[in-house]
């Protein structure tokens, strides 16, 4: 699939199309209006325009389309009144891409790189003996992060160099281009002297450099597949849409487009901060209808053990938090790190309370769908200290090991079990509709989706229900202290 917005628009005169399409039947149609049906329906496009756009007399119609191959590539279809003795209307509509000057573009990138660190040296250069010198959580968080740092600076090097990158195609290479221009003086060689044997030559560099082409270019993709989930569905996505710039631009509070990056970011900060929900104080916390678990867990340890195995689950890719410590970091020397980190997360479990550090998250807008620039049609993804993501999911672990032991959760819940997903639910729910089809039974569907699901969620009503279901003690205040009182700062380019 090309992601390079296509977008066709004219008076084309197919009468006989309703729009909304409501019928693909070719067989309905003459050959002119069959011929662009099926190329319409084959080239997976979008038809923009709802309303006649001609009237003559009392005979309506509507001729003039806006097709593209992403439906947000336009937006606000507008019709107004026609021009002149033209008995047609004027459509305007705003076009949302993205124009490049340039498809290669040149980038400086400076950066530590991990992957030429000596980790072996940072492992010598990092002191673990005084990692219980102190009771304070924040003040253990701050010696640990410092040495950390410390270490990281004197032993990963800086990498810095220009970097050529072909926006749409990634995968083409210097040796490509140099192919690209011998192919060109071919061509210009066969083009001066008309000779078959200029032209075979031609020909022959030609299908050299299509093979080579499609070699990269599966290599390319072999390689984001490879390099897990996230990269395969980012290249997907790209594959699908057109793109958005980064940083995007937004519209202001006047309605006037601004790409200001601070200004973006605030604006993306407001919208983002308006999903929360703020229960009042006073409000009262309605009653759990399920039965109280009287058995309950208030405690979870951290062992070097554990903290080692789940370090090890994170990818070496995974963005970084606010804290900037890397996972290949932590991962590579987890083996002079852990004693230190189950220490601390011990503490902050046992004071019930976590270091600001990692209450703190820096978000990325990710466009979602709509007009390009409203901020509330991006979708925040937060990217927070992965120490304290090692603690959380070795929380969850045990969390799921008690409410399963508990039997709180009912069978038909599919979401955030394990061995359980749409797939699981879709298939039980097919059997059922099927069973109920062969015994000639109804079936009444209804499908809920809650907007901003997990930024509405009520503080106060969950730490309830978390009590009523057995999760306790030093385990529950933790949590409490988890949920309340963070921050987030939008990251826009270079801009927070």
């Amino acid at each position: 699939m090309d992601p390079n917005p296509l977008i066709i628009m004219g008076d084309f005169n197919l009468p006989d199309l309703k729009w909304p399409l409501d019928d693909v039947d070719t067989d309905k149609y003459n050959t002119l209006h069959a011929n662009f049906l099926d190329m319409f329906v084959n080239s997976n496009l979008n038809q923009l325009v709802t309303e006649i756009t001609r009237k003559r007399n009392s005979e309506e119609s509507l001729l003039d389309l806006i097709m593209c191959n992403e439906e947000n590539l336009c937006t606000k279809v507008q019709y107004y009144p026609n021009i002149g003795k033209s008995d047609h209307l004027v459509l305007l509509a705003t076009l949302q891409i993205e124009l490049k000057s340039n498809r290669r573009t040149c980038t400086q990138q400076v950066r530590r790189n991990f992957f030429k660190a000596d980790f072996q040296e940072i492992m010598n250069t990092i002191n673990t003996s005084d990692c219980t010198d102190t009771v304070n959580i924040d003040e253990a968080w701050k010696q640990f992060r410092s040495k950390s740092h410390t270490a990281i600076e004197a032993h990963v090097p800086l990498s810095t160099k220009n970097k050529k990158i072909n926006v749409n195609k990634p995968w083409i290479t210097k040796q490509v281009l140099e192919q690209v221009e011998n192919k060109l003086k071919l061509w210009k060689e066969y083009k001066s002297n008309g000779c078959e044997k200029s032209y075979k030559a031609y020909r022959t560099e030609n299908n050299k450099l299509v093979t080579l082409v499609r070699k990269l270019r599966a290599e390319f993709e072999r390689g984001v597949v490879n390099c897990g989930p996230k990269s395969f569905y980012s290249y997907i996505r790209k594959q699908l849409s057109s793109e958005v710039s980064v940083p995007p631009s937004l519209r202001d509070e006047k309605g006037d487009i601004t790409n200001d990056q601070k200004v973006v970011a605030e604006l993306f900060a407001d919208q983002f901060e308006k999903s929360f929900v703020r229960e009042p104080a006073h409000m009262d916390i309605p009653d759990v209808q399920m039965p109280r678990v009287e058995n309950s867990i208030e405690s979870v340890c951290f062992t070097p053990g554990n903290v080692a195995k789940t370090l090890a689950t994170f990818s070496d890719s995974t963005s970084m938090g606010p804290d900037t410590l890397p996972s290949i970091f932590l991962k590579k020397c987890s083996s002079v790190l852990v004693h230190e980190l189950a220490y601390i997360m011990n503490l902050s479990l046992k004071n019930g309370t976590l270091p600001r550090d990692w209450k703190e998250a820096h978000v990325t807008p990710i466009y979602k769908k709509g007009d390009k620039f409203v901020a509330a049609n991006y979708r925040p993804i937060s990217l927070t200290s992965i120490v304290c993501k090692t603690m959380e999911k070795i929380i969850v672990t045990e969390l799921r090991n008690f409410i399963s032991k508990e039997n709180v959760i009912i069978n038909e819940q599919h979401g955030f079990i394990p061995k359980r997903s749409t797939v699981t639910n879709l298939l039980v729910c097919l059997d059922k509709w099927t069973r109920d089809w062969d015994n000639r039974q109804p079936t009444d569907v209804i499908y809920l989706d809650y907007e901003k699901a997990f930024d509405r969620v009520p503080i106060r009503r969950l730490i309830a229900k978390l009590e009523h279901f057995g999760i306790r003690g030093q385990l529950l205040e933790w949590i409490s202290d988890f949920l309340t009182h963070r921050i987030f700062k939008v990251r826009v380019g270079e801009t927070l």
